[in-house]
């Protein structure tokens, strides 16, 4: 009767751990289906749920997306966007030392204080290897899953260290980063904004160093 029971009781965790396994870390199918090969680095088709259908960077010269962003009429805009992040991939060190020394952001592979919600950090393939963006010593930037846990409902959190509370978007920040129509979409990290900032020619006040910067890069 005993081991019967143990038996059964072994049975029904395992169920109960895959039940909140998946659905609390959702995972997604990311079956290659071609390889491009282009200019800068090979483009990878993939399938559908990959990543949500999200385009990204899995290393330093492979980009993916779907079959409808290839055949998209925004497949070249994309390209930029990921280019910059093969960039990030391949220089990360010059990248980290001009987000510091004109941005004045600083990069953290964990949280460099205690802060609520850094749990539910929400992962991102371009930016994994440092999610926290640290922004003039006081606000901490870093994108958190938001109700239904997907990567496109992933509302970025900022901590102010000096109020030691989340707070919106700072003026301070707003003042750089945001040009005559409106601010960046993906500001959760550094490398998001320049890839949106170099890809849609934003105004701001921050883009002038960047677009500096990346021409030189590509000399």
């Amino acid at each position: 009767m005993t081991w019967r029971v143990l038996f059964y009781g072994c049975i029904l965790g395992l169920i109960l751990f895959c039940i909140v396994r998946f659905a609390v870390f959702p995972t997604s199918s990311c079956n290659v289906l071609r390889t491009e090969t282009t200019e800068d680095g090979l483009v990878e088709i993939v399938t559908a749920g990959c990543s949500e259908g999200l385009p990204h960077t899995t290393d330093a010269n492979t980009i993916r997306m779907t079959e409808d962003v290839w055949n998209s009429g925004r497949r070249e805009e994309i390209l930029r966007h990921e280019r910059v992040h093969l960039s990030q991939k391949r220089r990360p060190d010059v990248w980290l030392s001009f987000y510091k020394d004109a941005w004045g952001y600083e990069l953290f592979a964990v949280p460099p204080i205690r802060i609520p919600d850094s749990h539910s950090l929400r992962p991102n393939p371009d930016t994994a290897a440092h999610p926290y963006a640290l922004w003039r010593g006081r606000w901490l930037f870093f994108p958190t899953y938001g109700p239904t846990r997907t990567l496109r409902d992933a509302p970025v959190r900022i901590w102010d260290i000096e109020r030691s509370a989340f707070v919106p978007l700072p003026t301070e920040w707003r003042n750089e980063f945001c040009g005559s129509v409106g601010c960046a979409n993906q500001y959760e990290h550094p490398h998001e904004l320049s890839a949106e900032i170099l890809t849609l020619s934003s105004d701001c006040p921050a883009s002038k160093r960047l677009r500096e910067f990346f021409h030189t890069l590509q000399q």
